[in-house]
């Protein structure tokens, strides 16, 4: 009985053996067959994404194609209609390309309608156009600049030009040198005491007024500013649309005021933009 427990004891290990073995050989096919079919799904998703790659690159130059012809079809033709001008705000016809994007063709033409009849030569009216587009972009970096929300406050293009005026005059980048003289001029006469000896030696003109009180009020921009000075008391830095003033005056008689300025030419909205349109980048797509 003992060695027929033993036996089948043997046999029972065997056995066990025999159905390890059996299941490792099932699982290594397994693996096999898992890795077969992961390669071909690898390699059918392969050829499957060049297809789908090749079908977008051939869509993107057909699309790209047709954007053109579109283009030049509108620009030799000027063509200028509601449906074109609709599309325009969706699918974009640039007329120029420059730093700031692309200009819009319909822009282009409303300007060049605008300007046609001042100039009778082509190419003075191609420069005018150019000009003024240069211009409005300048502008409108200008209103970013300084935050101004024109759509917000509903601003006339007097009342936007009177802003940028403004803030041109105080701007720390642009009218850096114009700023930095009036207050080095502001500091000596504080320190030496001398306004006349200053103002000739500093600035860029200096002269002496006499203001009627209130009859100058309306015809003198300053003079709200100045109209409580005291004899002897120099005023701070004020500004106009073309640069920087500082007063003193020297006598008050009733109704009468008589004062020293010295002035100091600023950098003006004209000035820059003028001197942004000379350095501005402006590729043509339509000349």
């Amino acid at each position: 009985k003992s060695e027929e427990r033993k036996r089948k004891k043997k046999e029972k290990k065997k056995e066990k053996i025999k159905r390890k073995k059996l299941r490792q050989k099932k699982l290594k096919a397994l693996d096999r067959k898992l890795n077969q079919t992961l390669v071909q799904s690898l390699e059918s998703f392969k050829k499957s994404y060049k297809i789908v790659l090749l079908i977008l690159f051939l869509g993107f130059i057909f699309a790209t194609m047709l954007y053109t012809a579109l283009l030049i079809v509108v620009v030799e033709r000027e063509l200028d209609n509601k449906f074109l001008r609709g599309l325009s705000g969706y699918l974009s016809l640039p007329a120029y390309i420059s730093q700031d994007g692309l200009i819009d063709y319909y822009t282009y033409i409303d300007t060049k309608n605008i300007l046609s009849s001042k100039f009778s030569q082509a190419e003075e009216l191609d420069r005018a156009v150019k000009t003024q587009i240069v211009e409005s972009i300048i502008s409108n970096n200008l209103l970013l600049k300084y935050n101004i929300q024109i759509s917000l406050k509903k601003l006339s293009l007097i009342e936007i030009k009177n802003i940028l005026l403004e803030e041109i005059m105080h701007d720390q980048t642009i009218n850096q040198v114009g700023l930095a003289r009036i207050n080095k001029i502001k500091d000596l006469i504080k320190k030496e005491d001398d306004f006349i000896k200053i103002a000739n030696r500093y600035g860029d003109s200096q002269d002496k007024i006499t203001l009627s009180l209130p009859d100058d009020l309306n015809d003198f921009p300053h003079l709200s500013e100045l109209k409580d000075i005291e004899i002897g008391e120099v005023s701070g830095v004020i500004n106009d649309n073309s640069g920087y003033y500082i007063y003193r005056c020297f006598d008050k008689r009733e109704d009468n005021l008589y004062l020293s300025y010295v002035y100091v030419k600023g950098k003006t909205l004209n000035d820059y933009i003028k001197e942004r349109v000379g350095q501005y980048k402006l590729w043509s797509l339509v000349d």
